[in-house]
């Protein structure tokens, strides 16, 4: 859910884009929506674009509708973007090495959300986290992406300051890329943690899985083209 990356907020693009998505909501009496969260309701500090998704959320309540917001952890799919560093055998992030957190591949919260909104029995307004079937730290993904990828992956930690500033090298507006470190910030300190997670709906892709079907192929078409 990276959003438009030039807007000047995450409260621009999210809770932008929700005024007329609510509008319309009212308007054509819709009765259920499902929303594509975050983790991390109920912290009291700014968290960048958790914050912005749980705002956009709010403003959807307001209407009165049905309403489940998937609160998700980070995506399996981010590594998507790492093609390029993995193909040279490294991974990066903010986190410790050995924090261990949910995630979860995009592809499990589409499933949730069509059969919610397929059943629409449901009534009420609600976070339904959507996790993962494993917590993984970055050795556990080194060790896991190296074994599918049939190469060494190893683990780079790098500095908020200095990913914040690739970020806006790579065309995000600052309070785009400033909002994204408050957000890795944070679930570097646990903030997926803060959603009790004995309500969850656990899905079944593993990062193994993931990483064999998409990010494997994904890896061996740029190899491919190059």
């Amino acid at each position: 859910m990276a959003g438009d990356l030039s807007a000047p907020s995450p409260y621009d693009c999210y809770v932008g884009f929700s005024i007329p998505a609510a509008a319309a909501i009212v308007r054509h009496d819709v009765a259920h929506v499902v929303t594509v969260s975050a983790l991390g309701r109920g912290t009291q500090r700014y968290t960048g674009y958790v914050s912005a998704s749980l705002a956009m959320d709010d403003l959807l309540r307001s209407t009165g509708a049905h309403l489940r917001a998937l609160a998700a952890p980070s995506l399996m799919d981010n590594f998507l973007r790492e093609v390029a560093s993995l193909r040279e055998g490294v991974v990066r992030g903010v986190a410790p090495a050995d924090m261990i957190a949910p995630m979860v591949a995009r592809r499990d919260i589409a499933a949730v959300a069509a059969r919610l909104l397929l059943d629409q029995t449901w009534t009420g307004q609600d976070d339904l986290p959507v996790l993962g079937p494993e917590n993984l730290s970055y050795d556990d993904v080194t060790r896991i992406l190296t074994e599918v990828l049939g190469r060494p992956v190893r683990y780079e930690r790098t500095g908020f300051e200095e990913s914040e500033q690739a970020m806006i090298g790579y065309g995000a507006s600052p309070g785009m890329a400033r909002a994204i470190i408050e957000m890795a910030r944070a679930k570097s300190q646990g903030l997926d943690d803060v959603d009790t997670p004995d309500r969850a709906t656990v899905t079944p892709t593993t990062l193994r899985q993931w990483s064999q079907e998409e990010l494997k192929p994904a890896i061996d078409a740029v190899a491919t083209d190059a």
